[in-house]
């Protein structure tokens, strides 16, 4: 692929219904399910760490949540967040 037609294909909505739209657009397979995977993995990490208060965890979940709901961030987040997983979880083992 080309660079120009990969920059061309970035998509550069803010708007959170575009990702209602892709969602119901998207093909669901097997591999849709480490999605779940990461998912309690968060929520484990973000209950047993204790080092930053509740505000903090809870502004940091916020933020994670709304990079995936807005188009021009989750082209980026959505592939990382296998590494983002394992990187907390690592930091809650301390």
């Amino acid at each position: 692929m080309a660079p120009s037609s990969s920059i061309a294909a970035l998509d550069l909505s803010f708007s959170p219904l575009d990702t209602v739209k892709a969602l119901s657009r998207h093909q669901w397979s097997v591999y849709d399910a480490q999605y779940i995977f990461l998912l309690l993995i968060g929520i484990f990490v973000l209950c047993v760490v204790e080092s930053p208060g509740a505000f903090v965890k809870m502004g940091l979940a916020t933020l994670i949540i709304l990079s995936l709901i807005l188009p021009i961030t989750r082209q980026f987040f959505l592939p990382t967040l296998p590494i983002l997983g394992w990187l907390f979880l690592f930091w809650s083992c301390k």
